[in-house]
């Protein structure tokens, strides 16, 4: 996933398979616009749709109440665990929200929230990089038109 709070956008690429069947797709949000792109990255066949949910940035919320902090990952081997601070509360924005962020750097682990159509929304993030290593990510392809 790639994440870019300042112009309100993500772009995802997600590979599903199923009987023996692999399909990998691109999604990009661009919630500024209100616009969002599906696009089959075997057929380059594109989907453009219109965004109906708000921008759900990956923060913690300014109101947000801080639940205690964990420890993620095995205490079995050293090294493979992190201290976590866990966060949450309600915002106006998002409704219930939930998440957990490493107590160094403040870098975002998990984030939950109910969405505004009702949904609930969990996301885990792993291998995060700070900064953008390729804003193309989010410009779509030409066929999307």
């Amino acid at each position: 996933m790639s994440y870019d709070a300042t112009e309100q956008r993500f772009a995802i690429r997600a590979t599903l398979i199923a009987n023996d069947t692999r399909e990998s797709y691109d999604d990009i949000f661009l919630h500024r616009s209100k616009i969002g792109y599906h696009i089959n990255s075997r057929t380059r066949d594109c989907v453009k749709f219109s965004l109906q949910e708000p921008f759900a940035p990956i923060e913690v919320p300014l109101n947000a109440t801080f639940y205690g902090e964990v420890y993620e990952g095995s205490s079995s081997v050293a090294g493979a665990n992190v201290l976590v601070n866990l966060w949450g509360g309600d915002t106006a924005e998002r409704g219930r929200y939930s998440g957990s962020w490493t107590s160094v750097g403040c870098v975002p682990v998990t984030d939950s929230y109910t969405s505004a159509t009702g949904g609930y929304i969990h996301r885990s993030l792993y291998d995060v990089t700070l900064g953008i290593s390729d804003p193309n990510v989010f410009i779509p392809p030409s066929q999307c038109g």
